[in-house]
This record gives C-alpha cells, sequence and structure tokens, in this order.
C-alpha cells in the first residue's frame, strides 16, 4: 500500500498560488509526474467551477445587497410599530424581524462560500449530513448512526467518491480514502490487514501520536492512499478505548492475526497477552470492514 500524502487543501492552495515558491515548485514537478494528482487537481478545478456556475458571485452579491436593504427597512419600521403598540404585540414583532434576518444571514454565509475557493472543498469533520468530501460528491453515502461505532471506506472515482460497503470490491491502484466515528469520547486506533498478511496503520499517523477522539463526530482522514497488488482482500480495523491506546501493542496483536489469513479475513485481534503494566490495552469496543481484491480495473 503506498500513501499519497498531499491532500485536498494542500491542492487548494497550490491552484490559489498561496504556498511558498520552492513548495509550488516541488509541488508542481509531484503532479506532472503523477496522474493521480493530476486527475485530483482537475476534479478541484472542475468542482469550482460548477459551484461558480449555479451562484454566480455577481449575482449573489445583489441577492444579499437587496435583503439587507429589505431588512433595515424592515428594522427601522418595526421599532417604529414596537413603540406605539402595547406590550403583547412585542413578542410578534421580534419573530418577525427574525424571519428576516435569517435569510439575509443564509446568503451572506453562501456568498463567503462562492467567493473563497479555499473553504469551498473543505468541510468540517463533523458535518456529517454534507454529501462533499474533500470537494467531491459522495455517491452512495449513508448517514451513520453516530451513536454506534462506525468505519466508512470511500474509493475516488472521477470526480467523486463512492462508499464501498463491507464486501465490496477493490482493486490495485484504486484511491481509498477513510471516515470514522465514535458514539462518546474514546481513544482509537484505526489499521488494515492485506492478502499478504501485512499490517498497515491509518490513524494515528505515528504510533506514538495522541488518540483521544470527540464524541458523535464524522471525521475524514487526512491522507488518501492506493491499493496495492496484495491479492484476496483488505481489511480495515478500528478499535477504540476509553483510556489511552498502546498503538504498538495493538499493532502486535494485529500482527498476530494476520499470521493466519483465513482468520484475518473473518476474526478479531486478541489484546489479553499484548499489554503490560504500564500500558495495558483495554479495547472496549471495535469494528472492521472487508474489501475484496479484485482485477485491476
Amino acid at each position: 500500500m503506498t500513501y499519497n500524502n498531499i491532500s485536498d487543501r494542500l491542492l487548494e492552495r497550490f491552484l490559489l498560488e498561496e504556498l511558498p515558491a520552492q513548495q509550488m515548485k516541488s509541488l508542481n514537478t509531484r503532479i506532472k509526474a503523477d496522474n493521480m494528482l493530476t486527475d485530483r487537481l482537475n476534479a478541484l478545478k472542475a468542482s469550482n467551477r460548477e459551484i461558480l456556475t449555479q451562484f454566480p458571485p455577481q449575482v449573489m452579491a445583489e441577492q444579499i445587497s437587496s435583503r439587507m436593504q429589505a431588512n433595515r427597512y424592515n428594522n427601522q419600521h418595526n421599532s417604529q410599530l414596537e413603540k406605539r403598540r402595547p406590550f403583547f404585540f412585542n413578542k410578534l414583532t421580534v419573530s418577525t424581524v427574525r424571519l428576516a434576518v435569517i435569510p439575509a444571514m443564509l446568503a451572506v454565509v453562501l456568498l463567503l462560500f462562492v467567493l473563497n475557493p479555499r473553504h469551498q472543498n473543505t468541510p468540517g469533520p463533523d458535518d456529517v449530513n454534507s454529501l462533499l468530501m474533500t470537494g467531491n460528491r459522495i455517491k452512495g453515502d449513508e448517514a451513520p448512526d453516530l451513536n454506534r461505532l462506525n468505519l466508512l471506506v470511500y474509493r475516488q472515482r472521477g470526480t467523486g467518491h463512492e462508499q464501498l460497503k463491507p464486501g465490496a470490491s477493490a482493486a490495485a491502484g484504486d484511491s481509498l480514502q477513510l471516515r470514522y466515528s465514535v458514539p462518546e469520547k474514546l481513544y482509537c486506533t484505526i489499521f488494515s490487514i492485506d492478502g499478504n498478511g501485512v499490517v498497515t496503520l491509518h490513524y494515528p499517523d505515528r504510533r506514538s501520536a495522541p488518540t483521544v477522539t470527540d464524541a458523535r463526530r464524522l471525521i475524514t482522514l487526512e491522507s488518501a492512499y492506493k491499493l496495492d497488488d496484495a491479492p484476496s482482500f483488505e481489511r480495515f480495523f478500528l478499535v477504540a478505548s476509553a483510556t489511552p491506546i498502546d498503538t504498538a501493542a495493538v499493532l502486535t496483536a494485529a500482527g498476530n492475526l494476520a499470521k493466519d489469513n483465513q482468520q484475518a479475513r473473518s476474526a478479531m485481534p486478541t489484546y489479553s497477552n499484548t499489554h503490560n503494566d504500564q500500558h495495558p490495552v483495554e479495547i472496549s469496543r471495535q469494528t472492521s470492514i472487508l474489501i475484496l481484491k479484485g482485477e485491476n480495473r
């Protein structure tokens, strides 16, 4: 498995020429040499054009200006009415003002979204109901139940992503991305085992990094990566604990499971013999998703 550590946010800054000159030059060289990076860059450009076509800045600015003028008039008018009306009308007046203000505020937010391209493709990690992930629409995406442990796998397809269900097929060269959530504040580790018995750590990005995760937030790992030609399957695991996790011990348990190809496809790692007195591994919950490996398409 080969990681592609160029995030969409970095590509966006490249498009806006916000990076230092040396980094711009280095990234430009990598893009020219990597067809997948070129495709991702073109997808971001297409997404930006689509948004600007649907919401032209000039039209949005005119609509916002009109709403703000109308809102100022309503505020002045309602203020004068409140001076003349009995007390029991005041609550109705305040509600009317709110109805006028809210659409204008929403329009302002939308304009900022359109005029600032660097935010077009970087939704917040807790935006559970969004149909965007790193700037692209997700096909087949379903809002997960945030009161349970969730591990979701997506594959990049053209200008979008598609969610891979358990047992779905993937191929060498496919670019995958992971999302996860936990029902309460927990410590988490994400890894995978492939058909060659190789264990790969996906989260955290290094063994010594912290792993605490906020509750009920759908989080997208920043780094996408490509499947290699390992045969048969790739199985992803999310393990969680109420206490800090010793990532090295978790990977030791994963390595023991990976020794048996059949067990690696269906069983869960056991941690009873992979802890010490200082850092016990107390896994309270875990889940996994199996992706089958097919021919390269």
